[in-house]
């Protein structure tokens, strides 16, 4: 079901951005934005690409709107693909923002996607419109992404009267996602994500990909932090180290000091995306997924009744009554 599911992103790529544009909040400087697994990477992302088009911008946790501690902001994008009871919580703090915009898998005349409009938010519904059963979902958070871009250019356009260099790469995304290179290796316990030049926080979908597809933990470093505790933690354990490059990196001098740092038991396994920043997190992404699947054949492990199904309510139904709150 993974591989069936994966090889359907460019196709749900090529879908989402053939969709209406999205119509991005006039006028919005401060914008904060949030989601929970598979969701909180393009909440991240988002957030680094606004801050890269001279935007105030800023991830929150979910919890900040459990606690009524969300920052204020012009703008709030929640992500959520199903709308968990978690990301309900962000409809109860709408005070706290000019305008609210949601971008879930969940149509508009579905009796959510009707309440979501009801309380004022903006609703952007993106494809597919099922993907439960996994653990781990790749369909939703791409296309989550894909419309986190659009957002941003869109943003982005409007402040300073042109599109950003990155945009003119959209076009053929999913082209380069449906072509990306196809790692194959047996990953060790500990896994490491090593980024240069970029802020680490971007590469959190990615770290959790690993985390719910392998069901192991993994960091995210600098390349240049990992000789400041991350190595020496790893140092006598084996331990696999990704590297999240791409063609024409001038950090690459970085990578290649990296790989002499480490010992035989290590293994480092290296992603090098065609495509440069911040689209490369695409690229990353369809890599990391064929990464997944690899070590899933070598080591199968049950993404359907995963452990502890069942027996996280207590957390994950934090936010179930917002809805019924008038």
């Amino acid at each position: 079901m993974l591989e069936e599911r994966v090889a359907k992103i460019p196709d749900q790529i090529a879908a989402t951005l053939a969709s209406p544009e999205p119509i991005v909040p006039r006028a919005a400087t401060r914008w904060i934005t949030t989601g929970v697994g598979a969701s909180e990477g393009p909440a991240r992302f988002l957030a680094s690409l606004l801050c890269g088009g001279g935007f105030w911008a800023e991830y929150a946790p979910l919890s900040a709107f459990a606690v009524d501690q969300a920052p204020r902001a012009d703008v709030c994008v929640l992500f959520s693909q199903s709308l968990s009871p978690n990301a309900r919580l962000v409809l109860r703090a709408h005070e706290r923002f000019r305008d609210v915009v949601v971008v879930s898998s969940i149509p508009s005349d579905h009796p959510l996607g009707m309440e979501i409009v009801r309380r004022g938010a903006q609703l952007i519904t993106h494809g597919p419109c099922e993907e439960r059963g996994l653990l781990l979902r790749v369909l939703g958070s791409m296309a989550a992404c894909v419309i986190a871009s659009r957002l941003a250019r869109a943003a982005i356009a409007e402040r300073h009267g042109h599109d950003p260099a990155w945009s003119v790469h959209l076009s053929h995304l999913a082209r380069v996602v449906a072509q990306a290179a196809r790692p194959a290796a047996p990953l060790h316990a500990r896994l490491v994500l090593v980024s240069a030049e970029e802020d680490p926080h971007t590469f959190e979908g990615l770290r959790l990909k690993l985390v719910e597809g392998l069901g192991r933990d993994a960091v995210v470093v600098d390349v240049c932090a990992v000789a400041h505790g991350p190595l020496q933690s790893f140092w006598d354990e084996p331990a696999t180290i990704v590297t999240l490059e791409h063609a024409g990196d001038r950090s690459r001098d970085l990578f290649e000091r990296l790989a002499t740092v480490l010992r035989p038991h290590h293994q480092l396994v290296r992603l090098t995306a065609t495509l440069p920043p911040p689209l490369d997190y695409f690229e990353h992404a369809a890599m990391l997924d064929h990464l997944v699947i690899a070590a899933l054949r070598a080591r199968p492990r049950d993404l359907y009744e995963w452990p502890g199904k069942g027996h996280d309510g207590a957390l994950y139904d934090v936010g179930q009554d917002v809805l019924d709150e008038r």
